[in-house]
């Protein structure tokens, strides 16, 4: 046999049929969850191994399996023998004996006794479990034949007799037995340490003989994807689906192949294989790449351009990360001062060339955490402690705020080819603060979102978050015990300018626990979408959003615990459109998030809820996984969060979380992440069947509903691999990163196909994980017993496109006893990809014994036609036959405790030609029968073809898994006695009270003056949870300052489901400065009784003093004119001192005064004031008189002119000197003195020395008990 296309040489012309299938062996208890038989393992080295030891023991783990000829060293009834780690492999002719060691080994002391260590031996030997395979029927003559001999040899040296020593025993790859059947050679192999085996079917052959039996199995069964599971003592043997194919002159082609169980007896059902038909299309790694230095390395983000060029972002040690050589020099072609630094790097379409590669840090951490591209450049964001982090000039936050020991978050953008930095700035206050995720709109604008502990109230870390005013939530609403060291932070939202320098908006998104933002993204109108989770215990300090799906947080196992969230923020951040948890009763985070076309939500992250809120037909509708992750889940949700589209869990039984997600335009749902599970639900096609070591990443696709995982694979070596991102191109190839310790598996051709070194590197993988045109349908219905010529009851089949290409159905075929009907339409249908239609079926035997058929649909999808294999078995015995429909399973789903689910039925039907005669119906018994009611309209006897009903309920009155029986007893096939089990099952969801504050726990009243009283606030308390919240106390205001603030309520001992309740509260400061009190609420929210939740009120007393006022500041006079202003002196908080005014400013020939000059107040009234203003109107030595047109008369010049000259020649020499000398000096001088003044008469100013005009500030102070205000007048003198 072969699986997932592995293909075995084929002997001659003719065509031969290659039948194959793989074993993996798990163990399914103790701490490390299993371990897949035949994978590679690895661990860490133990305190003290050498590195180069750690490396052996992994060259060691990478061996492959081998095939020893049996030389009396493993007894004497096997030919070939294989060890590997856990596990020994017997092969004897048609027998192969598979020997197990115990499940787990539990952890021991580092130092041990012999004697302890010998009996941990002979435990071991104690608890191995042995479960053997034989080919029924087969040829136990046949000769074994090693084929492809290998270098090694073994050696036996057991024992002191030499003679039973065994020297170079041959080792082979393969062990083959010729003629097992007539014509069907059997081929036993090792791939990735797991155990194959290929059945070879000659042409002319017949493979229906072929027929395993299989010993010292517990159970056997069937799964969902087809493979044969043996339960074997705690482990489970996992024999994956057969793949059958041939080749035909030199092409490959499939043929369908499954199971079929028979007692202990499997057979495998084969399709015709005698055909041409096109090559089976299995999803394929595209290229697999390290990407690193010497030091430590990791991935973080990935983005990919249009032109299928990948774009990586983590964080490096590596002084040798490649940064030359490159097509573009880089921006940053060192390793920061601090020796670890982000990094951005650009990988072309085929990951064989670095297009560029940069640092980017300062001089102690800087790590790259979100990154996206557009034609403009690359947008990176993430976190850093470096203080000369390369922030721009003009940078919207260009300074380091955290304090010592913290960081801030950063966000920047690269030009194109890396080698120029547009803009960087930093993110973040006084605290720790980190990007987590961001993405970039068509105008460049970047949206940010991550956690935050920076704030000033709750005891944060100073100064604030870069919030902007307005926003929905403005202030900090987590806690922090220790003050710049550590506490609970908000998520938050940030929107960034295209051009680096401005925060649009920005506001925190939190309660009082801690939330963290991880995801983020931006639709055409500007609305922001962020995911996270959250561990506050109330709503968030907002609105509550009616009709979503969870509008409150669940009651929480464990209170520290997340619970995810995504909300829709509208395009100014001044209020959410919705806002809703995911969650269960146990740890549920957040980690990716994306959106379809019709605005549908999906996400994913990592969940241990049992209750987590799956969906019917859920492709995984319970939990397997533990802790502390759980499993991973996938959720759709509608565009506004009111409903769920389809919700399952994805894991297997150790822990799975899904890291990120996109989705394709055909509603196909792509998630990556981590996996420690060896049973981790893996698909036929996968590219990797077995977990190698002990973490690989998986890739997983999901039909458009939810029900199907189309594609899943491991991906992965021994080294530990975590995924961190992921990318989705527009041919829906799969882009991840991440990091991993080596081996990790890579590609030819790729940029670093070896590990660079250090601890981990990071690596980029690029997967196919698309069908181009698939179908998917069961490979069996089986109907059981049935009356000859009567017919059964119906069952469907659903077929489904799991494509990415239109599927046409052309032909539909069906056995003779068995009949079909089916809502696909006229023949040649088109089913548009993730589109379904159903067949229903029926049986109708018309003769004695088993009747196997086929339901035969030919399609264009790869491994047409498909062949749904139908059994059933037709009985002429008469007598009465019980038949149990829809089936003889009933169940419920999830419950919450308490609470009763919806009834359902499963219908008896006496099938039979005669009277059923029923003995006893027992009573509910099973695990919890308490838990499930059951009535019955049956009687005593049923006639032929009649029916009664059992109608059930379910009560759970514990969480977790329920179940209980019912036995029915009658003569059903002519036997007295013949016992048929109904079996019920559901899950029991917690159900609880849940104490919801809103707006939040906390009121801030802001500033108000001492003895006076605030307005009043409101808190409501609403009880969100699903049972009666029980009110214990509401304790009397305490806290710092009690007496400052009055709290009243009206909430009583008992809040119904859905009911509220408020607390009133004001503000009366008794002194100036910060001013606190609480009220604490204990209840059993969370089904704790005794459950503390706090309220916390906070204001700002204002220190005493007055305040200066007037109605009118402004006058308007003439020189001459007064002025007068009353003003008001009002005291604030009590103000009770005198206050000493005066006034200021005046304007030359002004004065201004207050009367009085000093008023007392009295704390409580205003008193009053008048500020007065005298101007002067000013004059002239004479009387100017003025023309009509006021300019001074012509005479008057002409007379001034005149006087002034006679004074003036008077005193020239014209006159004789003598004259001059007795009488003409002094009348000249009285002369020129009585022209002049005329003179200015005539011209001079108009106003002469008064208050000019013009305006004028005149400032009023008033003084008093150490407080100065001042109140500004306008004077305009015109």
């Amino acid at each position: 046999m072969t699986t997932k296309g592995y293909f075995a040489p084929l002997l001659g012309a003719a065509a031969v049929l290659v039948v194959g299938s793989s074993l993996l062996f798990t163990m399914s208890d103790g701490p490390q969850a299993g371990i897949e038989w035949g994978a590679k393992h690895s661990s860490a080295p133990a305190a003290g191994k050498s590195a180069a030891a750690a490396g052996a023991a992994a060259n060691l783990a990478n061996l492959p399996l081998r095939f020893e000829t049996n030389q009396g060293q493993a007894g004497n009834d096997a030919q070939f023998v294989a060890r590997g780690p856990g596990y020994n492999v017997l092969l004897n002719g048609a027998e192969a004996t598979l020997v197990l060691d115990r499940a787990s080994t539990p952890a021991r002391p580092v130092h041990t006794t012999p004697q302890e260590r010998m009996r941990e031996a002979q435990q071991r030997s104690a608890d191995r479990a042995v479960v053997s395979m034989e080919m029924v029927g087969a040829n136990r003559a046949t000769v074994a034949q090693g084929v492809g001999r290998l270098e090694t040899k073994s050696n036996y040296f057991i024992g002191s007799d030499p003679s039973k020593w065994h020297r170079n025993v041959p080792n082979y790859a393969r062990v083959r037995y010729q003629e097992i059947y007539p014509g069907v050679d059997l081929v036993y192999y090792g791939k990735d340490r797991r155990l194959e085996y290929d059945l070879l079917v000659a042409a002319g052959a017949d493979p229906d003989v072929i027929r395993m039996r299989y010993t010292g199995a517990e159970s056997m069964r069937v799964d969902r994807d087809g493979a044969l599971v043996l339960q074997v003592k705690g482990r489970e043997i996992r024999q994956v689906a057969p793949n059958a194919y041939q080749t035909v002159a030199g092409e490959t082609h499939s043929v369908t192949a499954s199971y079929i169980l028979k007692g202990t007896e499997v057979q495998i059902a084969l399709g015709n294989y005698d055909r041409s038909q096109s090559l089976v299309i299995d999803p394929a790694i595209v290229y697999s790449t390290y990407f690193g230095g010497s030091g430590d390395d990791t991935g973080r983000a990935i983005a990919v351009d249009g032109s299928g060029n990948v774009y990586l972002t983590g964080d490096s040690t590596s002084t040798n990360l490649p940064t030359t050589g490159h097509t573009f020099p880089p921006f940053q072609a060192a390793l920061g001062s601090g020796g670890d630094s982000a990094y951005v790097a650009e990988l072309n379409s085929t990951a064989s060339a670095v297009i560029f590669a940069t640092y980017l840090g300062g001089n102690t951490f800087d790590e790259g955490d979100a990154i996206a591209v557009d034609a403009t450049g690359v947008y990176v964001g993430g976190v850093t402690a470096s203080s000369n982090f390369p922030v721009t000039v003009g940078a919207a936050q260009p300074t380091f705020l955290a304090a010592a020991g913290q960081t801030n978050g950063w966000l920047a953008k690269l030009d194109p080819n890396g080698q120029n930095l547009i803009y960087a700035t930093y993110l973040g206050g006084g605290g720790s603060d980190f990007v987590n995720s961001l993405t970039v709109d068509a105008a460049g604008i970047v949206y940010a979102t991550g956690s935050t502990i920076s704030g000033t109230i709750n005891g944060g870390n100073p100064p604030d978050f870069p919030v902007t005013a307005g926003v929905v939530q403005p202030t900090f609403g987590g806690t922090n015990a220790t003050p710049g060291l550590s506490g609970t932070g908000d998520a938050f939202l940030t929107k960034l300018s295209a051009d680096g320098t401005t925060f649009l908006y920005s506001t925190y998104l939190g309660g009082s626990g801690d939330e963290e933002g991880w995801a983020i993204l931006v639709d055409g109108s500007g609305n922001a979408f962020v995911a996270g989770d959250s561990t506050t215990t109330t709503q968030f300090p907002m609105p509550a959003s009616p009709g979503v799906i969870q509008p409150g947080p669940p009651a929480k196992t464990v209170p520290a615990h997340f619970t995810a969230f995504v909300t829709e923020v509208n395009p100014t951040a001044t209020a959410l459109s919705f806002f809703t948890y995911l969650g269960g009763s146990g740890d549920d985070q957040l980690r990716g998030m994306a959106r379809d076309a019709s605005g549908n939500i999906y996400m994913t992250g990592s969940t241990t809820s049992p209750d987590f809120p799956v969906t019917a037909g859920a492709a995984q509708p319970a939990l397997a996984g533990g802790s502390p992750f759980g499993d991973a889940y996938v959720t759709k949700i509608n565009a506004t969060g009111t409903a769920k589209v389809y919700s399952t869990y994805l894991g297997g039984s150790d822990n799975d979380a899904g890291a990120d997600i996109r989705v394709d335009t055909n509603g196909f749902a792509y998630v990556v992440g981590f996996t420690m599970s060896n049973n981790f639900p893996v698909t036929a096609s996968a590219v990797q069947a077995a977990l190698a070591g002990t973490q690989n990443a998986f890739i997983t696709r999901l039909s458009p509903d939810g029900s199907l995982f189309v594609f899943s694979t491991y991906y992965g070596g021994t080294g530990v691999a975590t995924t961190q991102r992921m990318a989705l191109d527009a041919s829906n190839s799969v882009y991840f990163t991440g990091f991993t310790s080596s081996p990790f598996p890579t590609t030819a051709g790729v940029v670093q196909p070896v590990f660079g070194g250090g601890a981990t590197d990071a690596f980029a993988v690029k997967v196919d994980a698309t069908v181009p045109v698939g179908a998917s349908v069961p490979t069996l219905v089986a109907f059981g017993n049935q009356m000859i010529n009567t017919t059964s009851a119906p069952q469907t089949v659903t077929y489904t496109n799991i494509g990415n290409q239109p599927l046409i159905l052309s032909g539909v075929a069906i056995s003779a006893s068995y009949s079909q009907t089916n809502n696909c339409g006229t023949l040649p249908v088109t089913l548009a990809p993730g589109a379904s239609c159903v067949f229903t079926l029926t049986f109708t035997p018309t003769a004695n014994g088993a009747t196997p058929g086929t339901l035969t649909l030919t399609d264009n999808a790869a491994g047409s036609p498909r062949v749904v294999m139908l059994t059933g078995t037709g009985t002429s015995a008469s007598g009465p036959v019980a038949s149990l429909t829809p089936s003889s399973t009933v169940t419920f789903g999830s419950q919450p405790v308490g609470t009763t689910s919806a009834s359902q039925t499963v219908t008896l039907t006496n099938t039979g030609n005669a009277t059923l005669n029923i003995s006893n119906i027992s009573a509910l018994g099973g695990a919890n029968p308490g838990d499930f009611t059951s009535i019955n309209t049956c009687g005593a006897t049923l006639a032929a073809n009649a029916s009664c009903t059992f109608t059930f309920t379910f009560t759970p009155a514990a969480a977790g898994a329920r179940s209980a029986t019912v036995v029915i007893t009658s003569d059903s096939g002519g036997v007295a006695g013949t016992m048929q089990t109904i079996t019920l099952n559901g899950t029991g969801g917690v159900v609880s009270p849940t104490a919801t504050f809103t707006p939040s726990t906390t009121l801030t009243f802001g500033s108000q003056a001492v003895g006076s009283t605030s307005a009043s606030q409101t808190i409501t308390l609403t009880n969100t949870g699903t049972a009666p919240l029980n009110i214990s106390n509401i304790s009397a205001v305490g806290g710092t300052n009690p007496g400052d603030f009055i709290s009243n309520n009206n909430c009583g001992a008992t809040l119904a489901v859905g009911a509220s309740c408020t607390f009133a509260v004001t503000f009366t400061p008794a002194s100036a400065g910060a001013r606190s009190a609480t009220v604490v609420v204990t209840s059993n929210s969370g089904n704790v009784p005794g459950t503390m939740q706090t309220l916390t009120f906070n204001g700002t007393g204002g220190v005493p003093s007055f305040t200066l006022s007037a109605t009118n500041t402004t006058a308007t006079v003439s020189p001459g004119q007064s002025a007068s202003y009353p003003i008001t002196i009002t005291p604030v908080g009590g103000f009770n001192q005198a206050v000493s005014l005066s006034c200021s400013g005046a304007p030359a020939g002004a004065t201004c005064t207050v009367v009085p000059s000093s008023v007392t107040l009295n704390g409580v009234s205003p008193a009053s004031a008048t500020v007065q203003v005298t101007t002067s109107a000013g004059g002239n030595l004479l009387p100017r008189p003025q023309s009509r047109n006021g300019n001074p008369p012509w005479f008057l010049v002409v007379l001034a002119m005149t006087i002034a000259a006679l004074g003036a020649g008077m005193g020239l020499k014209v006159v004789p000197a003598r004259v001059r000398g007795q009488y003409l000096a002094p009348t000249a001088l009285v002369l020129l003195i009585v022209g002049l003044t005329v003179f200015a008469a005539a011209c001079g100013d108009k106003d002469g020395s008064g208050t000019p005009k013009g305006t004028s500030t005149l400032v009023v102070t008033g003084t008093g008990g150490g407080q100065t205000q001042t109140l500004n007048l306008t004077l305009i003198v015109q």
